[in-house]
């Protein structure tokens, strides 16, 4: 199941990348530059120390780190796909007039409320809260953490979740796949 998993997300990664070069965000008025690749941004040691805690459901033992991917974790790439095309480095003036950000198109007022509240970010020490803002990594953390906060949550993408297909978050998280890696 492992194997086959990994093969249909990067399948839909492809398709993503591929068929996102001519696609639109129906959600927005207009869209500003996409800034670079794909690729993370670099970061700096004043920005990676405003990141606090571990990656969600990660277990650490003496010898591996076993990774866990959930029904959750899928939900939430298939929502990065729709919003974004997964592209990390995107800014989109929405609907509301205010600017929406990364791969799950967070604004920023949205953002810095459930990043804190969470931990996930020490509001004292950040430099520059859009650069924060485009990681994706990140951003999937802060969703995880509001649908298990409380599972209506997904209205924050209602017409991603609602028109293009996403569907709602499952009410139960499961695993779908852990993968133990060597340190």
């Amino acid at each position: 199941m492992g194997i086959n998993l990994k093969n249909v997300v990067v399948s839909a990664a492809v398709g993503a990348v591929v068929s996102g070069l001519l696609t639109t965000n129906l959600n927005a008025i207009t869209a500003t530059a996409t800034y670079g690749s794909t690729a993370k941004p670099a970061t700096s040691s004043t920005t990676s120390s405003t990141v606090m805690g571990t990656i969600p459901n990660t277990a650490s033992t003496t010898a591996s780190t076993t990774l866990v991917y959930t029904n959750l974790d899928a939900w939430l790439d298939h929502l990065a796909e729709k919003e974004s095309n997964n592209r990390e480095r995107i800014k989109v003036l929405d609907v509301n007039g205010r600017y929406s950000y990364g791969c799950l198109q967070f604004q920023m007022a949205t953002f810095k409320a459930y990043s804190t509240r969470y931990g996930l970010v020490d509001a004292t020490t950040v430099t520059s809260w859009e650069e924060l803002l485009y990681s994706c990594s990140l951003q999937k953390k802060v969703a995880k953490h509001m649908i298990l906060e409380k599972n209506s949550n997904w209205r924050h993408w209602g017409y991603t979740v609602l028109r293009k297909g996403v569907g709602l978050p499952p009410l139960e998280e499961k695993v779908i796949e852990q993968v133990a890696i060597a340190q």
